[in-house]
């Protein structure tokens, strides 16, 4: 059950993400522009972190059957 909910809170993130990259697609400035940067930054990060991750549970997975 904790591997579902993750997913979900996941595609959360993706589609947060891509949402936003939509909204500001056209730019924004300012201390507005700064915050959205923050958050876009803050998104990728976690999509960066979960890639690694899930990168790292399949090699180990794969040492554990070989």
């Amino acid at each position: 059950m904790p591997d579902a909910v993750a997913q979900i809170f996941d595609a959360i993130i993706i589609g947060s993400s891509f949402a936003i990259d939509i909204v500001f697609l056209g730019g924004v400035a300012g201390e507005e522009g700064q915050k959205a940067a923050a958050v876009l930054v803050v998104l990728l990060l976690w999509r960066i972190a979960r890639v690694v991750d899930g990168t790292f549970l399949l090699n180990m997975q794969h040492m554990l059957v070989y």
